[in-house]
Formats: C-alpha cells, sequence, structure tokens
C-alpha cells in the first residue's frame, strides 16, 4: 500500500515521427513511392534549370563580347581595306572606328542578355513558380527567334556562295572605268549608254553590256531635254524610233517587262485598250548629244568592283561565325524551355511548397494530426 505507484510512462514514439517537419514537401494524398520519386524528379529538374541557366548566362556573356570585339575588328579591317582600294571615296579619318569601351548602352547590352538566365537560376534556387515560366516563355522565344535566325544565315550564305561567281563576272563586265579613258564626253556617254539594247552610234568603240544598270549618265545643269522624245517615255500613237530598242523591250513582253524595268531602259504601257506592252523609256534616241557621265556613280561602280573580291569572302566568314556563336545559345534555350516547363508543371502540382510542412504517409494509414490538450484536461491529467 506504501510503494508508490509507477511513474506512467509515453509511449514511444512512433517511427518517424521526430523527422515529420524534415519529411520531403510532397502531396499529402500520394503513396508513399510516388512521393519519394516524384520529389526526386523535382531535385532533379531544379538541378537541371540550374545548370542550364548558369552555363547560358555564361555563354551570353562571352558570346556578347565577342560578337563585340570580332565585329568591330572586322568593320576596322573591311573599312581599311576599302580606303586601300578605293582612297577616292572614303577617306583615311573615314576609314577610323572608335573601339568598343565600358558605357551605359554595353552595361545594359549585358544586362538585357543576363535577364532571362537570372529568372532561371533564381527561379529554381528559391522556388519561385512566377520566374520559372518567365525563364520557361523566354526560352522559348529565344529558342524559336534563335532558329529563324540561324535559318536565315545559312540561307543568306547559300545564296551568296551560288551567285558569288555571276555577281564578280557582272560586275566586272559592267565597269565603266575602261568607258571613262575614251576621248571625248560623246564617245564615253554613248560607251556608258551601253549596247546591244540600242542603235550605238559609234560602233568602233566598247560598250557596256546590254544587261548593266542605266546609272552612269547624268543631264547637264542647264540641259533641257526634248519634251516629245517618244523613246523616253512611251505615247499613245507614236513609238520610238529605234528598231533595236523595240525588239530588245518586245522581247520581256511575257515577262511582264520587269527586266528592263529595272535596268530603267523598258517601261509597262498600254497601248491598246486590251494589251499591255513593254516599250523603251530612259534614254533619248541620241543620248551623246544632250547627256554626260555621272562621275559620282562612276566611282562607285568601279570601287565596288575591286571590293567584291575582298567583301564578299568578309561577309561569309562574320556570318560563319555569328552561326557559331549562336548555336550553343539555341541548343542550351531549347533544353531551358523543356526543363523549365518540366520543373513549373511540378511546382504547379505542390512540389514547392515551402514553409508548409506535411507529416509523412505510411501505406495502410491516414494521416493524423496530433491536436493539443485542452487546457482542463491538462489540469486533471498532472494532479492524478
Amino acid at each position: 500500500g506504501g510503494a508508490s505507484e509507477a511513474p506512467e510512462q509515453e509511449p514511444a514514439a512512433g517511427p518517424g515521427e521526430d523527422s515529420a517537419m524534415s519529411a520531403p514537401l510532397v502531396p499529402a494524398d500520394a503513396p508513399a513511392d510516388e512521393d519519394s520519386a516524384g520529389e526526386s524528379e523535382f531535385h532533379a529538374l531544379r538541378c537541371r534549370v540550374l545548370c542550364v541557366a548558369l552555363l547560358l548566362g555564361g555563354l551570353k556573356v562571352a558570346s556578347y563580347f565577342a560578337t563585340l570585339f570580332i565585329g568591330y575588328h572586322e568593320v576596322q579591317d573591311a573599312l581599311q581595306e576599302v580606303h586601300r582600294m578605293a582612297p577616292e571615296i572614303l577617306s583615311k579619318k573615314a576609314a577610323f572606328v572608335e573601339p568598343p569601351g565600358i558605357n551605359a548602352g554595353y552595361v545594359m547590352g549585358l544586362l538585357a542578355n543576363l535577364l532571362v538566365p537570372a529568372c532561371g537560376f533564381f527561379g529554381a534556387m528559391h522556388r519561385s513558380k512566377k520566374l520559372v515560366g518567365c525563364f520557361c516563355g523566354c526560352s522559348g522565344c529565344w529558342s524559336c527567334l534563335g532558329a529563324l535566325a540561324l535559318i536565315l544565315y545559312l540561307g543568306v550564305q547559300s545564296a551568296i556562295r551560288l551567285a558569288e561567281p555571276s555577281l564578280e563576272d557582272w560586275l566586272t563586265a559592267c565597269d565603266p572605268s575602261p568607258c571613262m579613258r575614251l576621248d571625248t564626253t560623246a564617245l564615253r556617254v554613248d560607251c556608258l549608254a551601253g549596247g546591244g539594247w540600242r542603235t550605238v552610234a559609234h560602233g568602233s568603240i566598247p560598250h557596256l553590256p546590254q544587261d548593266c544598270p542605266q546609272v552612269f549618265l547624268t543631264l547637264p545643269e542647264g540641259q533641257e531635254l526634248p519634251s516629245d522624245e517618244p523613246c523616253m517615255s512611251p505615247k499613245a500613237g507614236e513609238e520610238c524610233e529605234d528598231p533595236v530598242r523595240r525588239a530588245y523591250c518586245a522581247s520581256m513582253q511575257d515577262q511582264a517587262c520587269s527586266p528592263g524595268n529595272g535596268l530603267r531602259k523598258c517601261v509597262s504601257f498600254n497601248g491598246t485598250e486590251t494589251l499591255l506592252s513593254c516599250a523603251p523609256a530612259g534614254l533619248p534616241l541620241r543620248p551623246e548629244e544632250v547627256y554626260a557621265p555621272n562621275e559620282k556613280n562612276v566611282q562607285d561602280f568601279a570601287a565596288a568592283v575591286k571590293l567584291a573580291p575582298e567583301m564578299i569572302p568578309r561577309i561569309q566568314r562574320m556570318m560563319k561565325v555569328n552561326c557559331l556563336l549562336n548555336f550553343p545559345g539555341l541548343v542550351l534555350s531549347c533544353l531551358g524551355t523543356c526543363w523549365g516547363l518540366s520543373l513549373y508543371c511540378k511546382m504547379s502540382a505542390g512540389y514547392a511548397t515551402v514553409g508548409e510542412p506535411r507529416e509523412p504517409s505510411f501505406p495502410g494509414t491516414q494521416t493524423s494530426h496530433v491536436q493539443p490538450l485542452p487546457l482542463f484536461m491538462l489540469r486533471d491529467k498532472v494532479a492524478e
């Protein structure tokens, strides 16, 4: 009777109760195996997005500075080459470009390149669904624009590669420099007006081919053109007196007169009520009597003839550099879009909940929450 009663022992803590607060933050109604697998996948996606955001940010910085400095050196070299080969159109002072430096424009451009990777990094780090969604959407836009730019670069490179031989041949054939070495202004004008599409005034001198543009002649100041010249502009009921010009323009009837119109030698004319014909236009019948050489256009075209073999490879090289710099960023943007979308879906399913711990659930049991005892029951328990 005098023996004191043994103190009541509290029941042993069930397995997992001590670590309830550190349990994985997963939906409470999911089975344990699925909980573990889903949480593992969530952490793996977070790591992937963190890595791709870091790589994308570093690549953007490197690509930005590489494009900046490579572009500067290429432009500087190109201008120096233009000055060396054609000093009459570019002075030595104009051929110098200020080297890039640190200023507000460059800093803003760099920050703009880092904005989207920063959204992905901090969104995955702090489990922010909004930032992850921003990273995913912007990376998707970058992927689409980058793919279009890459296709455009490749298409332009292919077009330049195919057109380069023909372009250089055309520039060489239309070089007006030999015409400017003739003795008189009349001979120069007749040469620059070209042959093959008109009846020339001097058959013993060379003439530009018929597919050269009509841009090397100008009307001297004070000189007036004849107002009733049908070879300059077609008129109803009249036709150009030059049969060679009429035949040349008539050969383009099936092409809607577009080649001759582009060369400023023919124009579409509604000669009848039902037929749209191609009629001579541009120069008068005797251009050597009223026109003079356009020296500025002659110099510019002659410079283009010299520079084309040097500039075309430079353009191709710059496009290849841009493709190489943009391709890794395109791949990382695609990965960021894919993994960012998966992480966003996981966060929407509740895996990103922070500050709301749940008790672990076990197969075959229901999740129960321990309620605190009321104060009067606790007082009675102590009295016993």
